[in-house]
């Protein structure tokens, strides 16, 4: 469960364990519109115009996507976590991230009133 993973969305390396909760990557919820853009944030791919030798070749169109609007885990998988039905990854992240039972504050997705683990701050999941 601890294999290391590269995110499609935000090109890091992750641990998929150390994942769980961290809600360091960024995803849009809602779908792209060329005249509007992401219908959650309205944020547009910027079209960046760059000429490579100027004086023999043509201009070239490049698009990036923007910065996801909603916090996330990396990778495709953002279904809450009860902990409370994951006893060996609630050991693990217990050791992790409880000093003394004083948790760190670390998990950004982690509800402690319902021992659910976010892995997305969307509606949706």
């Amino acid at each position: 469960m601890n294999a290391s993973k590269k995110c499609e969305r935000c090109k890091a390396t992750y641990s998929v364990k150390d994942n769980i909760g961290s809600l360091r990557c960024f995803k849009h919820t809602k779908t792209y519109d060329r005249d509007v853009g992401y219908l959650c944030c309205n944020r547009k791919f910027p079209t960046l115009r760059y000429t490579k030798f100027a004086f023999c070749m043509p201009s070239t169109v490049v698009e990036k996507e923007p910065r996801g609007c909603t916090p996330c885990d990396c990778g495709v998988e953002h279904e809450p976590v009860n902990l409370a039905e994951n006893p060996e990854l609630l050991q693990y992240l217990y050791a992790k991230h409880w000093k003394n039972n004083v948790y760190d504050g670390k998990l950004p997705g982690l509800d402690q009133t319902t021992s659910i683990l976010h892995r997305s701050l969307a509606d949706d999941g």
